[in-house]
């Protein structure tokens, strides 16, 4: 009995004046029966959320891979906030409200009603048998579980988290599914969830998920600022260092591991080569929607001209990539030059329009095209949200500034047939294109283009755009938006279907000979 009575009183001591990646391992024992397997990131990510307690962060963003231990640590971290605040009224939504709800409620209510924890800490929940998804503690706090699409109708909360709000099948499907999916969370979130405040001075934020798509919570979480980012790879990338003023990353080494014993690198391997593939990897172990280097279309097929002989390409890596610019001295830096532009050769228009104008609506892009031989140069580029006057404003602009691009692609769906109808007494060579095929068909139908070395597009010196057009190509499919994709892969599809010669094949199409 007395070393029962001194182990309490240690561990209620070491609660009251420790940390909670002190408690963490105490607790570990109800909320999981394998043995618990210490790592650097079980210590960081409490020590955040710990802050998140202390009102020293508002919003947290952490992103970490699947099997970390991200779900006990958020249920233990309920546990610890109510010992010591048990007024503390917390939200939490999930894809399946079960998850927070049944599973992580569940182990929650567990341990509150276990003799270990009463024994220590008293009796925190009211008598009787509380639902998993929703109760109450005695001093007025609550844990409620909710999903997109549900409620949190009456409950204002100190603290919102959300653990996982999409299922990584949800952005596996057509842009169609993908963006409804997307659309769904992103309005729970800002709409719901956002008006679910106790007091909106204190309130804290918290996501906790793996990244699936460059539009996610999270991607539209660091794109409208104000959110602190935790993230843990893997596979540790240099290029992308995650620090904070409470810790962070402690790696340093390009590859390294993140958990070693619990994955170690075979398993990791095999993870990314055989069983998930190199996309998914990339999105949910390694916190990128967006494979490094490209899926579709790779970063180190892109090729550059300039109308300066013997003018040094940009360097495309990691580093100078990110920073949008060459570093001097760059030691990746490539020994190729740019080719010059050809003065003359086949130019056309190629459009990608969309339905109409709004703040979340795709985006109209145009591109000017010349097919010289042994090689495509995309000279200019359009691309915003425009309205459908607008657009037919910009087809004017560009036929304008580039008199010798005769023909004219327009994608043959949303305003495109009216764009065209609109234009076709006053700009000749219009052609309305029937996309065939999905968009990613069409995509890898005309990277061949780009892996031959036979794409060049204008070194950043003479267009700036030039870095979103190779990010959106390198993000497809699962970058924000995929207009430029689009307008190119119309472009070069046609192209391709003429022959492989481009003289021949630009002459073929003025002709209008069929393929």
């Amino acid at each position: 009995m007395f070393d029962l009575r001194t182990r309490i009183a240690t561990d209620r001591a070491l609660v009251a004046k420790g940390t909670f990646y002190d408690f963490f391992p105490m607790v570990w024992h109800m909320l999981d029966p394998a043995p618990l397997v210490r790592n650097w990131h079980i210590e960081q990510v409490c020590i955040h959320l710990e802050a998140m307690s202390l009102g020293e962060i508002r919003k947290l963003l952490i992103n970490i891979p699947p099997g970390s231990g991200k779900s006990n640590l958020l249920t233990a971290w309920n546990i610890w906030e109510w010992i010591h605040r048990p007024q503390t009224k917390f939200l939490f939504m999930s894809y399946d409200a079960s998850l927070v709800g049944t599973r992580d409620g569940g182990k929650v209510v567990k341990v509150l009603q276990s003799d270990w924890f009463k024994m220590r800490w008293g009796e925190l929940l009211p008598s009787g048998k509380p639902a998993a998804s929703m109760f109450d503690t005695k001093a007025g706090g609550f844990r409620f579980s909710t999903s997109p699409g549900g409620k949190a109708t009456g409950r204002h909360a100190d603290i919102r988290g959300i653990d996982d709000p999409l299922k990584p099948k949800d952005t596996m499907g057509g842009a169609t599914q993908t963006k409804a999916a997307l659309r769904t969370v992103s309005e729970f979130i800002g709409g719901t969830m956002s008006s679910r405040a106790t007091d909106l001075r204190t309130v804290r934020d918290l996501i906790v998920m793996q990244r699936l798509h460059e539009e996610d919570p999270c991607g539209e979480m660091l794109a409208k600022g104000g959110w602190l980012q935790l993230r843990f790879p893997m596979l540790y990338e240099a290029a992308f260092p995650c620090k904070t003023q409470w810790g962070g990353d402690p790696r340093e080494t390009e590859g390294d591991l993140l958990f070693p014993e619990r994955f170690p690198l075979e398993e990791v391997t095999d993870l990314r080569d055989n069983r998930i593939g190199l996309d998914g990897f990339a999105a949910q172990y390694q916190q990128r929607p967006v494979r490094q280097g490209g899926s579709i279309f790779q970063r180190s097929w892109w090729r550059f001209f300039h109308t300066i002989p013997d003018v040094p390409e940009p360097c495309l890596c990691d580093r100078c990539h990110a920073l949008k610019r060459t570093i001097p001295g760059c030691r990746e830096a490539p020994a190729r030059t740019c080719r010059l532009l050809p003065f003359t050769g086949f130019d056309s228009e190629s459009w990608d329009c969309t339905f109409k104008k709004s703040d979340t609506s795709d985006f109209v892009a145009g591109g000017v095209f010349r097919a010289a031989e042994n090689g495509v140069f995309l000279l200019d580029v359009r691309n915003e949200r425009l309205s459908f006057t607008q657009t037919i404003q910009a087809i004017r602009d560009m036929s304008l500034a580039h008199p010798h691009a005769y023909d004219k692609l327009i994608e043959d769906k949303a305003n495109g047939p009216a764009v065209e109808d609109a234009l076709r007494a006053e700009i000749p060579g219009l052609t309305l294109v029937n996309p065939m095929g999905g968009k990613p068909a069409r995509a890898n139908a005309g990277s061949v283009y780009m892996s031959g070395g036979r794409f060049y597009l204008p070194h950043p010196d003479l267009a700036p755009w030039v870095w979103s057009f190779m990010a959106q190509h390198e993000g497809f499919p699962n970058a924000a938006f995929d207009d430029m994709v689009d307008m190119t892969s119309q472009y070069l599809v046609r192209l391709k279907s003429h022959g492989e010669h481009f003289s021949a094949a630009m002459a073929r199409i003025r002709q209008g000979l069929k393929p």
